[in-house]
């Protein structure tokens, strides 16, 4: 049996909205925590040749930032955390991390070796599954005309093969649901129903102007 596995990566926007929005409102450069959670579904294929595959799509779902301030509160310089500070900043946040995020005002988007050697320490330290499943973001600023238009771009990674490569992240906003469809109420309809005989009974040939008026 064969197994396929997708991994897709999602974002809530009004939480992207609230983490380019605290990052640029910083006064320095900042890191902080993604938060949210990792569903699967697992599904069965048999082909025509009864050859059976299996498919895993894991979907990771960011819904929340966690800003922490000033780099290097839970880490040193070179990218070692400390495990016991860095429990006591998450608190019970710790079991909903799924990644980080870095911000850094006029630099490039490229992740540094420093985050590159962070981001495997948090792995193995917060990552509950595989390393792939820990995402992590880059967002840089930039001005431009004479500091009168910011920039900001951000970049999502993951790790694959020890090395961490671009990934594309869904944005998904709340809209209305697929069934949006107007139904008529019986409950409505009855009351109304009553309510027009009550008129007509009391004002006469005059209901409908009566039903306009209300």
């Amino acid at each position: 049996m064969t197994v396929k596995t997708d991994i897709n990566f999602r974002i809530t926007g009004p939480c992207l909205s609230f983490l380019l929005r605290d990052s640029e409102c910083s006064t320095s450069d900042q890191m902080g925590f993604l938060i949210g959670e990792k569903s699967s579904v697992t599904t069965q294929i048999i082909s025509d040749a009864e050859m059976e595959e299996q498919k895993i799509e894991t979907t990771i779902s960011i819904n929340g930032t966690y800003p922490v301030g000033l780099p290097f509160v839970f880490c040193s310089s070179l990218g070692r955390v400390d495990e016991t500070t860095l429990k006591e900043v998450l608190n019970t946040f710790e079991k909903d991390v799924v990644g980080w995020y870095s911000f850094r005002r006029n630099s490039s988007s490229g992740v540094s070796l420093r985050e590159t050697l962070l981001h495997r320490e948090l792995s193995r330290v917060l990552s509950h599954d595989m390393a792939q499943y820990f995402v992590f973001c880059v967002i840089t600023t930039s001005e431009a005309d004479r500091n009168a238009t910011n920039f900001l771009k951000f970049t999502f990674f993951s790790q694959n093969h020890r090395r961490l490569q671009p990934v594309s992240v869904t944005e998904t906003n709340l809209g209305e649901p697929e069934d949006n469809i107007y139904r008529k109420s019986t409950v409505v309809d009855e009351s109304f129903k009553r309510l027009k005989q009550v008129l007509r009974s009391v004002n006469g040939d005059n209901s409908k102007m009566a039903m306009t008026q209300i």
